[in-house]
């Protein structure tokens, strides 16, 4: 039986500017086995993401992952050219930790309000060339931002059960071995 997952974020996820992370994990189990569809646009904050989901819940998966919040980190550092990106991504607002947290909340919610997959959210990578510098800095904190949006959505959906343990690629990956 083959398992659907639906994979939403940014560029990470749609691997047109960085690594296919995805290729990775697909190319390590047999053919036929996963089958991955991707909900993702380069450059793309946790609002645009959530102008997707109509998509996937139409047709709900056996599996959500959801890797999203780069560019919301990004945005705020300092000298990152905010005001354009508003504009190139029609964002109804700036971006800030709090929004974050609302949206990506909204769009756990309502997975699991409108399917039964299982929903992975996977962390953040370190963004910077230096641990302790400002990018990896803000998405360490993006990330706390992340897991406590979906700890909150936890238990509020009959469908879906709230996660038996932290929601991360590691958890998520061990769930499509075989």
């Amino acid at each position: 039986m083959t398992t659907r997952v639906a994979c939403l974020g940014d560029s990470l996820t749609r691997a047109q500017l960085s690594v296919d992370y995805l290729g990775l994990l697909e190319r390590r189990h047999p053919p036929g086995d996963v089958r991955l569809t991707r909900f993702s646009g380069n450059g793309d904050f946790v609002h645009n993401l959530s102008q997707r989901l109509d998509a996937v819940v139409a047709d709900p998966p056996d599996v959500i992952t959801v890797l999203i919040g780069t560019n919301d980190a990004r945005a705020s550092l300092a000298g990152y050219p905010v005001e354009r990106a508003v504009k190139r991504r029609r964002l109804p607002r700036r971006p800030s930790a709090g929004w974050f947290q609302q949206c990506l909340g909204a769009v756990v919610e309502r997975l699991r309000a409108e399917t039964d997959a299982t929903i992975g959210l996977l962390s953040l990578p370190v963004l910077g060339q230096q641990l302790d510098g400002a990018a990896a800095q803000a998405s360490q904190a993006y990330r706390r931002t992340g897991v406590q949006a979906y700890r909150r959505t936890a238990g509020r959906s009959p469908r879906s059960p709230p996660p038996t343990r932290r929601p991360t690629s590691r958890s998520t990956n061990a769930r499509w071995r075989s």
